[in-house]
């Protein structure tokens, strides 16, 4: 090996010495920083865990509440059952947008409903995929017993709120929820 060859050699491992230490400082740096970041953060305060907490606790017990009533719908049939009844005629595919879930978890839920003789799938005239969901009368008998449960749960829930109060906690989960959805 000539002078000139070891030489470089020396200086390229100085440097990749010196660039692996400099790596080695600023991984420390980022690992303080982010352990800084951590520790300001409390998440049981975090709005995001909080409205987790507030909704699962909600559908515990608006689950048991149906559960104790013998009505043979789950929490997510009711909403789904709710949401055909506030608009007849929905297509599964706005029916799973309203509700902000999955075409295949919805596809399911449906079939369920209608499997119960909840709901009919009406074909539409001008599409021979799609076709429109509508309530049937003991879907209608259901849902009313379902909707005294959530009534039952919802007020307990918010029983030591005043008025003003809820209407500021609905208009604040909007909020988020635009803002969520916007992404």
């Amino acid at each position: 090996m000539t002078k000139e060859l070891a030489y470089r050699s020396v200086i390229l491992d100085r440097a990749t010495g010196y660039l692996f230490a400099m790596q080695h400082i600023e991984d420390n740096n980022k690992a303080q920083l982010n352990q800084k970041t951590i520790a300001k953060f409390n998440f049981d305060e975090s709005v995001g865990f909080l409205v987790y907490i507030a909704n699962r606790l909600l559908v515990g017990n608006l689950s048991r509440a149906i559960a104790h009533s013998d009505i043979p719908l789950t929490t997510e049939q009711y909403r789904a059952l709710y949401k055909i009844w506030q608009q007849d005629g929905l297509t599964q595919s706005e029916l799973a947008a309203k509700l902000y879930q999955d075409k295949s978890s919805m596809s399911r839920l449906v079939s369920h409903l209608e499997d119960k003789g909840y709901i009919t799938r009406n074909f539409q005239e001008n599409s021979a995929k799609l076709y429109s969901l509508s309530i049937t009368e003991s879907g209608i008998e259901c849902l009313s017993l379902c909707v005294t449960e959530a009534h039952k749960t919802l007020e307990f829930s918010v029983h030591n709120l005043e008025d003003d109060q809820i209407n500021l906690l609905k208009d604040a989960l909007k909020i988020i929820i635009n803002n969520l959805s916007e992404n």
